[in-house]
C-alpha cells in the first residue's frame, strides 16, 4: 500500500507552491494526477481559466534506488523532471519550464510515477517535493 499526500502551502492569483510528499511500501505507485487544476481556487479573475503552471523551482529529498517522474498530463505526457536523491533545481533565471498547452490531450496537471522500488527485503522509502509553481492562463 502506498501512502500519498499532497499539501498547497500557496495559491496565490499568480504562484502556487505545493508539497508532495509519499511511502513507498509494497512497489512503485502513480498518483495520476498528483496535481489537479481543480485542486486551486485563488485563480485570478481577469483571464478565463486557469491552464496549467510552469515550474520555477523543485526541491526534493528521494528515497534510496528509486526514481520519480514528474510530467504534465495528455496524451503523450510531457517530462518536467526525473529525480533522484535530493537537491535543488532551479529554472525561474531561463524563464522557468513550460508545457506545451497545444500538445494532444494537454489538461494541465501534473502527474507522478516512481520507478526502481525493490519491494525484496527493502524498508519503505519516502519522498517528498516541493515544487514552485508560476499558474498559467487561457483566454478565451
Amino acid at each position: 500500500m502506498s501512502q500519498f499526500n499532497r499539501f498547497i502551502q500557496a495559491d496565490g492569483p499568480r504562484n502556487a507552491v505545493v508539497t508532495l510528499t509519499g511511502i513507498l511500501d509494497s512497489g512503485d505507485a502513480a498518483f495520476v494526477p498528483a496535481i489537479s487544476l481543480s485542486d486551486f481556487i485563488n485563480n485570478d479573475d481577469r483571464f478565463d481559466k486557469l491552464n496549467g503552471f510552469r515550474v520555477d523551482e523543485i526541491n526534493y529529498s528521494i528515497g534510496q534506488g528509486i526514481q520519480i517522474n514528474l510530467t504534465w498530463a495528455g496524451v503523450s505526457e510531457q517530462l518536467i523532471a526525473a529525480i533522484a536523491g535530493f537537491g535543488k533545481l532551479k529554472f525561474r533565471s531561463s524563464g522557468g519550464l513550460q508545457p506545451i498547452q497545444s500538445a494532444v490531450g494537454y489538461t494541465g496537471d501534473i502527474n507522478l510515477r516512481s520507478s526502481g522500488f525493490n519491494t525484496q527485503g527493502v524498508p519503505p522509502q519516502n519522498f517528498t517535493i516541493e515544487l514552485y509553481l508560476v499558474k498559467l492562463y487561457k483566454n478565451f
